[in-house]
């Protein structure tokens, strides 16, 4: 069910709240597992107000797990503001570090292009408890290291990270040892 063709994609929408709706305020909070069912496959109408309605019922329960990684979806759909204050809400609320990482590191998203200065501190302090929160080799732990990497080590000018690579021989060769010298990488693979 990964690509739902255009003319069905109503019908399963439907199909979908309506099972959402059988399970809605129970104990377990089954409807969340639908809820991110309808942001993840793009068919949730109001993202941002599925996504309220989730965080006001379920911010204490760990079942929010499901929909955690799909927060950023409600980004666009929700004034800056709203989405931001959800997402102190969850991290305030729940048990659960991955959830809170999530939203941590959807927070540092929304705030990330904001021109003010206190937003660009919460953004580097999002970042870092997402780190803090995560395994080092997780997806969402390298994520957030990234745009310090990008700063810190990226920039134009800066010397390019080493690294050790075979050459199309085979034979092992590091960037450092071309320093001085004009580089043509590239890089291309089958994945």
């Amino acid at each position: 069910m990964d690509a739902i063709s255009t003319p069905f994609r109503a019908e399963w929408r439907d199909r979908i709240q309506k099972a959402g709706a059988s399970y809605a305020y129970r104990a377990d909070a089954g409807e969340v597992r639908f809820a991110a069912l309808l942001l993840e496959k793009g068919l949730a109408e109001n993202p941002g107000g599925l996504v309220d309605r989730m965080i006001t019922l379920y911010s204490k329960s760990e079942a929010l797990e499901p929909l955690a990684e799909n927060f950023r979806w409600a980004m666009r759909s929700l004034e800056t503001d709203r989405f931001v204050a959800l997402m102190a809400t969850v991290i305030d609320d729940t048990p659960n570090d991955t959830i809170r990482a999530q939203a941590h590191y959807s927070r540092a998203l929304a705030l990330s292009r904001s021109e003010v200065e206190a937003d660009r501190s919460q953004v580097e302090r999002d970042y870092a408890r997402v780190v803090e929160l995560m395994p080092e080799d997780s997806i969402l732990s390298l994520r957030a290291r990234g745009p310090k990497f990008e700063q810190s080590r990226l920039q134009i000018g800066m010397s390019v990270p080493d690294i050790t690579a075979p050459d199309i021989d085979g034979k092992e060769f590091k960037l450092s040892d071309y320093r001085g010298k004009v580089v043509m990488l590239d890089f291309w693979g089958f994945w």
